[in-house]
Formats: structure tokens, C-alpha cells, sequence
């Protein structure tokens, strides 16, 4: 979601500027930001949802932001501004914050549980192990791209995944896999009983704008399928 558009009217995508923003301590403010769109586009697309055509919308939390005293307290304000009830946003963590793997940082986690699921992001590239998931109130899994982008020729990424997807059924919590881009990667996932996709193969990132077109059309087609 977060993107600068600069003058010439190029897109600079996180990774060329996020680090910048954690340096000098924009990310909290910008944060908070994100958080506050994602809600006034939950608000705006609540007509077109049903029971069969859920969007929970998802939002990265980085590890300074997460480390803040008054962070589930802000979460908290903001979401009972725009009236989102748990579950309709979701907040993705760092491999960086679940490292820490402390009492603070898991109270932290159990409060922030209340507003909405967390999702473990970028699993398997860094920290993480698949201990953590034992001990952490974690419900969503992603799965890194680096893994899915071999499947399923490689060996290796192919017993990786398998054994994360069994850890992640015996404690209940979702998988997601990230950067899917061919239909052999989604068929391969689905077989093996990853839950969600997400990738260039279903639709690149798009202005908000064009988003709200794409629900607003298939909720259509649905209820007049329906």
C-alpha cells in the first residue's frame, strides 16, 4: 500500500526508503498513517463484503513502531475511530521483533491479538524458527518468496515448506505464501494445503482506487451469481 510517487512521477517501493524512515523515526508517525487508511478503506468497501467475499486488509508493523509503550493503545483509538472490529485488519510483524522473543514483546503480541490476528511475516529468512511458532500468539504464517519462488523443483524449499505447513496445522494457524507468480507455484501450494496465496500471478500492486473498483466489480458478480 505504501508507495511515493517523486516528481518525475516514478514509484519508489518500501524497500528503497523504509530504512531511511526507521533511522530517523518517521516510520511510528507513518505507521499510525497506514493504519488510519487501512481502516477508512475498510470502512469504505464494508457494503460490498459478505460472508463469501471477506478482505481482510493487512498492515506492517516494524519493530520500532512495535516497541513504542503506547502502541496497542494508539492501535486501539484509531480502530474504534473508524469502528473496525477484530479480525477486519490484520497486523504483520517482523522477523526482527519475533527474535526478541520476550516477556514485554509476547504481552505486547497478547493485547494486539484483542484488535486483530498476527501474522509472522517473511518467514523462514532470518530469526524465525519454527520453535517460535510455539511459543508465540502468532495465527498467520508467511511463507517468504525465496521458498515459493523454487517450488517445485527444488528439493530443498519443497521439504522446507512441507514441514512448515505441518507445524502450522498442528497449532492451528494459517499459511500464506508470498510472492507467488506461475500456476505451477499455486497448484503446487494448494496441493500441499498452504491456505492463502498472494503474488504478481493474482494481480500486481494497484492505486487505491483501482482496488476499490476491482471489490466493488467482483462482489457485483458474485451477488448476481449468487
Amino acid at each position: 500500500m505504501l508507495r511515493i510517487i517523486n516528481s518525475d512521477g516514478d514509484i519508489i517501493y518500501p524497500g528503497d526508503f523504509i530504512d531511511v524512515m526507521e533511522r530517523s523515526g518517521m516510520v511510528v508517525h507513518v505507521g499510525y498513517l497506514v493504519i488510519e487508511k487501512c481502516c477508512a478503506l475498510i470502512q469504505q468497501l464494508k457494503p460490498y463484503l459478505t460472508e463469501g467475499f471477506p478482505i481482510p486488509l493487512s498492515v506492517n508493523v516494524s519493530a520500532i513502531q512495535f516497541s513504542q509503550e503506547d502502541f496497542v493503545p494508539q492501535v486501539a483509538r484509531i480502530l474504534a475511530k473508524y469502528n473496525i472490529a477484530p479480525g477486519e485488519i490484520h497486523f504483520e510483524i517482523t522477523e526482527s521483533v519475533s527474535a526478541l522473543n520476550n516477556k514485554k514483546v509476547i504481552a505486547t503480541m497478547q493485547q494486539l491479538t484483542q484488535l486483530g490476528p498476527i501474522a509472522l511475516d517473511d518467514f523462514g529468512t532470518g530469526y524465525s524458527s519454527l520453535s517460535y511458532l510455539s511459543t508465540m500468539p502468532v495465527d498467520i504464517v508467511k511463507i517468504d518468496r525465496s521458498f515459493v519462488s523454487q517450488l517445485p523443483e527444488d528439493t530443498s524449499s519443497t521439504a522446507i515448506l512441507k514441514a512448515v505447513l505441518y507445524v502450522c496445522r498442528v497449532f492451528g494457524m494459517t499459511t500464506v505464501a508470498e510472492g507467488v507468480e506461475t500456476a505451477e507455484q499455486a497448484f503446487y501450494l494448494k496441493q500441499s494445503g498452504c491456505n492463502i496465496f498472494q503474488g504478481y500471478y493474482y494481480s500486481k500492486p494497484m492505486p487505491t482506487e483501482d482496488f476499490i473498483a476491482m471489490v466493488i466489480s467482483r462482489a457485483n458478480k458474485l451477488s448476481h451469481t449468487a
